[in-house]
């Protein structure tokens, strides 16, 4: 492996941008662990389903997340000749903002995946499907959840998009002068196999196709979702986030 290419590595990225994919396509590789949300949920710290043999599930750090790093998650890199590394949505990692600072700080190795999802109208609208129907991920296309049309305030939308990037600049701060990959939602739903040996080459493992087993929520064009689609296009229209609008 070349000097300096990372062998920890964060995977970070806003909800509802595609990072459960994301992490299922990096976990696929043989050479590559990729836990998922490890340091979620009201400062608690938990396992995602299945945890691998041998890592202890519920919270046996409390809030050390330096221990809890060092001890149930880097170690795995025992286990693989390639990569470990970890899922954080941009809202856990504020969270955390102070505590993961100080220990980049003192971890100048690990790297760092970036995902976005540039369609912050498609973003929006399945944030909000997933909070109405409480199903945030699905492995089946036959169980992606049946839901009505959604209607949405221009208001509010418009300070969405005016908001949106201002954690993501905060968590690159913590980046500067590190090694890292950038991917968008929208990239490896079209170009899976550039997207893969991009990652790869990154990772510093062999390139080889990745895999993972949720399905796109979505499945209808927006105007066919969003019932005042023509009133918000019209609403954007001359303004930066137009190119939102299909």
């Amino acid at each position: 492996m070349d000097e300096g290419t990372p062998r920890r590595f964060f995977l970070i990225a806003p909800s509802r941008s595609g990072s459960t994919m994301l992490s299922e396509r990096l976990h696929s590789h043989p050479d590559v662990i990729c836990f998922g949300e490890v340091l979620n949920g009201n400062g608690s710290l938990w396992h995602p389903a299945p945890v691998p043999d041998g890592m202890r599930e519920g919270d046996p750090h409390g809030s050390d997340i330096a221990g809890f790093l060092d001890t149930e998650v880097w170690p795995w890199h025992a286990r693989v000749t390639g990569a470990v590394g970890l899922k954080i949505l941009e809202t856990d990692y504020m969270r955390l903002y102070s505590e993961l600072g100080a220990y980049l700080s003192a971890n100048p190795d690990i790297g760092a995946i970036f995902l976005r999802r540039e369609n912050l109208l498609e973003r929006f609208v399945s944030a909000q499907v997933a909070v109405d129907t409480g199903v945030w991920a699905v492995g089946d296309a036959r169980a992606r959840p049946d839901v009505g049309l959604v209607t949405i305030d221009p208001e509010i939308l418009a300070g969405y998009f005016r908001t949106e990037g201002l954690q993501r600049l905060a968590v690159r701060r913590h980046f500067e002068g590190r090694r890292v990959h950038e991917v968008t939602y929208e990239a490896l739903v079209d170009g899976p196999a550039a997207e893969d040996a991009g990652l790869c080459r990154f990772l510093g493992v062999k390139d080889r196709p990745l895999s993972h087993r949720n399905v796109q929520m979505r499945h209808r064009p927006l105007a066919e979702r969003v019932a005042n689609y023509a009133e918000l296009t019209q609403a954007f229209t001359d303004t930066p986030f137009a190119g939102f609008f299909q």
